[in-house]
């Protein structure tokens, strides 16, 4: 709430703040904080308002007390920046009047694009004759911090008008000026230096004054404004000077402290940053600044070595990355590099943590200032495993600077992230197929399943689907692993030839006139190339996607097409005849295709018809949930269980079942009872069924369940067993087997058999057994020693 407060009324308190910071008071003596001496000081008070909407932004914007250096050093690289260019647009030494500030500058940046000039390793080689440098300094004596530049200044008035006005970057003014690659915008980054210090001294001078003039502020009210006598800055530049907060002081004052926050925040900063002793005699330490490698020239995107290197360094990891992607964008009126690299990652269950991601491993840099580390909802949820870098020129950011807003340039951006994601993904899986499989699919799979189902833009879900690898049988141009699971060998049989495949290879290898993309789910057991649901796509060699996991056939279900070929399950009731003619008939032309299915439709219903009282049967056998239909696709098996479109495959219904759990018993049974029974009319058992059946006295079928039932409730049980469904009634299919064996073996009363007599004769044939006393002794046996 205090952030949107801070938000709403910026803009007011600004006005505010003008007007009462330009009413010095009568008389104005607040002592010296400071360094030098000063002859006169005046102060400024802020009005009420302005001085609690201070409070909010200092208390509430910021969560990290580190920011305050960040801040600064920004503003220093902001100062040097304008001077530098302001000596290319001028006369060497005259600066530019009317822009002679330093600011206390947040968020925004110049107009400059990366990789050149204004965005290169040593913008500032430009003029040979300035080299502009940044000092943080401590004096732990006097509890004091000083940040140092040798930028372009502020004089009396750019003091007053900079720093009495919260909300009023003098880097957002700059931008008329032109050419800047400098940062500030809203204004507000100054003042989180009152997060850290009791007080607050700005010693600074602008080439158009002769005097060094000295900015106070003892507490959030007020501040003063004098000259100072002692110059502490030279020709020109500004000293900010802190008193650290008691408690702050043991982290604060120590340069080993300090020196990780700025390598934090500003280790890819344009100019140099050294660290030492305030008054010491010794050399300040110049710290190691890093070359970003994103704006080195030297480094191109093929040096792999060079990328892998920045990332284990960047980020504290020890493995390389699978691959990386470098790119420049332009999104709206920002221009911005982006790197992003793909860890190497073992399996983990990302459909659990879906809910739990927001972060993102993306890092924001504004001209080379980090300014948000680890992005909130950057990349979607199944892309988290990401790193990048995201180093922009001009981003709209909430006035903390650590976070972005919702608009529209963002969106463009992360709409730009999300393309290259998946094109740095796709040349990876064509230049290196092997290592794509090994390397990322084995690792990230669930994050493309789960992309695939919750990505609601089609054009984004078909480059995840373009990306998915699949084990299929009968697709040309597969991949097979050495270390692939022995289940799936490379050629079962000489029908069918197995491996790794992407959707566009399957399309590649469908049949002539196929017009369906076909997948199988066979679970976390063994394929079995002789299952019933299997048979008429082996035989006719067309290609079918092989699915092990749960998640690849949601991502399916959920997908419904690609690239205009409905994605089909096989498992799904009867396909049409049309379409399994287009399958069986391959080369031939479209009128043979439009004969052969007349055919078939003719010769079909004459069955259904023939069948009739066997459907009629085997319905009121199963039940009304159970539809009968005569197959086209059975070849060597007599039944198969599939289901209807709106029915649940084996794999769906043991999921929901497991969700659900045994809490709702009516479910579990609904869920078992949805099924469609595809029967081949040529197999012997279903024409001695039918045959049976026609023969059977009407008088009889209303009585209690005969051989025929029994034996329809065993094809129906053995159903379910080959298509990976759950058994219905276990009890009493063991019954009904029992009893099969029975008739089988021609016994009619179980209790005809004696097991007493039995016994006896099996006695009598042991006396009647010859004798073994003539049998060879054992000691006669030849000696094996030798062996």
């Amino acid at each position: 709430m205090l952030l949107r407060v801070a938000t709403v009324v910026l803009v007011a308190a600004a006005t505010v703040a003008s007007a009462s910071a330009s009413m010095p008071l009568e008389t104005a003596s607040l002592g010296t904080a400071s360094l030098g001496t000063a002859s006169l000081e005046t102060t400024f008070k802020f009005e009420a308002e302005t001085a609690e909407l201070m409070n909010i932004l200092i208390d509430s914007l910021y969560t990290d007390k580190d920011i305050f250096l960040r801040e600064l050093v920004s503003n220093c690289n902001d100062a040097i920046e304008r001077y530098r260019l302001s000596r290319l647009m001028h006369d060497e030494g005259r600066g530019d009047e009317g822009h002679g500030d330093e600011g206390h500058g947040d968020e925004g940046h110049g107009d400059e694009g990366h990789g050149d000039e204004g965005h290169g390793d040593e913008g500032h080689g430009e003029d040979a004759g300035y080299k502009g440098e940044i000092k943080v300094l401590v004096d732990d004596v006097n509890n004091r911090i000083f940040v140092v530049d040798n930028g372009v200044g502020m004089c009396r008035k750019d003091l007053i008008d900079r720093l009495g006005k919260i909300a009023n970057s003098s880097a957002r003014n700059y931008g008329k000026f032109g050419g800047a690659d400098v940062i500030g915008k809203f204004g507000v980054g100054f003042y989180s230096v009152f997060l850290v210090a009791d007080q607050v001294v700005v010693h600074s001078k602008c080439q158009q004054e002769r005097d060094v003039h000295r900015w106070t502020s003892l507490d959030r009210t007020s501040y003063t404004v004098a000259k100072d006598e002692e110059e502490l800055v030279g020709d020109h530049g500004t000293m900010v000077e802190l008193i650290i907060k008691k408690d702050l002081r043991t982290r604060y004052l120590d340069k080993q402290e300090l020196k990780k926050i700025i390598l934090a925040y500003d280790t890819f900063m344009k100019y140099p940053i050294s660290i030492g002793q305030f008054h010491a005699t010794e050399e300040y330490e110049r710290l190691d600044l890093e070359k970003p490698i994103w704006l080195r020239k030297d480094v191109r995107d093929e040096d792999e070595k060079e990328y892998s290197k920045f990332f284990k360094t960047h980020w504290n990891k020890n493995k390389d990355p699978i691959t990386h992607i470098h790119f420049t964008a332009q999104s709206g009126e920002s221009d911005f590099i982006g790197l992003i690299f793909v860890p190497q990652r073992g399996k983990e269950d990302v459909f659990n943590d879906i809910n739990k991601v927001e972060q993102s491993n993306f890092q924001l840099f504004i001209k080379r200032v980090l300014v948000a580390n680890n992005l909130d909802k950057f990349v979607p949820p199944y892309l988290n495993f990401l790193y990048g870098i995201i180093d922009a020129d001009n981003l709209p950011l909430k006035v903390d600077r650590q976070s972005l807003t919702d608009s529209r340039i963002v969106r463009q951006i992360k709409r730009k992230v999300l393309l290259k994601t998946f094109e740095m993904l796709r040349t990876l899986s064509k230049s290196y197929p092997k290592k794509y499989m090994r390397e990322f699919w084995q690792g990230y799979d669930q994050n493309m399943a789960l992309g695939c189902t919750h990505e609601t833009d089609k054009k984004m879900k078909e480059k995840i689907l373009s990306l998915y690898r699949f084990k299929s049988i009968n697709v040309k141009d597969t991949i097979k692993l050495d270390d692939d699971d022995d289940r799936i060998d490379d050629r079962i049989d000489d029908r069918m030839v197995m491996g790794w495949t992407t959707l566009d290879d399957y399309v590649s290898s469908m049949k002539t006139h196929q017009k369906d993309i076909y997948y199988y789910h066979y679970g976390s057991t063994e394929f079995d190339v002789n299952i019933p649901v299997i048979e008429f796509y082996v035989r006719n060699k067309v290609p079918v996607l092989l699915l092990s996991n749960t998640f690849d056939e949601g991502c399916l279900v959920q997908s419904e097409k690609y690239k205009n070929f409905k994605l089909q399950s096989i498992e799904r009731e009867q396909i049409s005849i049309e379409h399994l003619v287009r399958l069986q008939y391959n080369d031939v032309s479209p009128q043979d295709i439009i004969i052969h299915t007349k055919n078939a439709e003719r010769d079909q219903e004459r069955i259904i018809k023939l069948y009739d009282p066997l459907v009629k049967r085997i319905r009121k056998v199963l039940g009304h949930f159970i539809d009968v239909k005569i197959s086209y696709r059975l070849l060597q098996s007599p039944i198969l269980i599939s289901v209807p479109s709106h029915g649940f495959t084996a794999n769906y219904e043991k999921m929901i079942k497991t969700q659900i759990g045994g809490a709702d018993q009516q479910l579990q049974k609904i869920l078992s009872q949805i099924k469609t029974v595809e029967i081949n009319p040529y197999h012997p058992i279903l024409k001695n069924l039918l045959q049976r059946v026609m023969e059977q006295p009407v008088s009889q079928v209303d009585n209690q369940p005969d051989d025929i039932d029994r034996t329809i409730n065993i094809l129906y049980q053995s159903g379910l067993l080959n298509a990976g469904f759950d058994l219905t009634n276990l009890p009493l299919l063991r019954k009904h087997i029992n009893e099969a064996l029975l008739t089988q073996l021609n016994i009619d009363d179980p209790n005809d058999y004696d097991l007493d007599q039995l016994l006896d004769n099996a006695a009598a044939n042991i006396l009647d057994a010859p004798d073994h006393d003539d049998a060879p002794d054992h000691d006669d046996a030849p000696d094996h020693d030798e062996l």
